[in-house]
């Protein structure tokens, strides 16, 4: 907590004035950096047409907060229940514009028709449209 506080310019007292618990700190900062990392894919997908494109835009999303988004995978059994919530909004994020996606090529017929869950967390989906 006095390494925060250096960093803020603000004295020891007033991080605990916002934040109880170096948990809750924690916390909050895995919170509202899951949420710019969702956000982040969540534009670049919706600026994509193709599935081709929004795998690509989620992974530019991982790219720009690999550090942050490695971390969040490794520790996620070590953190707080609230927080492991974070690592489902970030997923859900891309599983919507995945979902999306897949549907308009397979009516599309570009892509085979399948269930969208197979292209869910699997470089298999990735394989199927290269």
């Amino acid at each position: 907590m006095s390494d925060v506080a250096n960093a803020a310019g603000v004295s020891h007292g007033t991080v605990f004035a916002h934040f109880k618990t170096q948990e809750a700190l924690i916390s909050a900062v895995i919170e509202e950096t899951g949420m710019k990392m969702a956000r982040w894919t969540h534009e670049l997908a919706s600026q994509s047409g193709g599935l081709r494109e929004v795998l690509n835009a989620h992974l530019d999303g991982i790219r720009e907060f690999e550090a942050f988004y490695t971390h969040l995978v490794i520790e996620t059994r070590s953190l707080p229940i609230i927080t492991r919530e974070t690592l489902i909004s970030i997923q859900s994020a891309i599983s919507f514009h995945i979902s999306l996606a897949a549907q308009r090529e397979i009516d599309n017929g570009a892509i085979l028709n399948m269930p969208i869950s197979l292209l869910f967390n699997t470089w298999s989906g990735w394989f199927i449209i290269i």
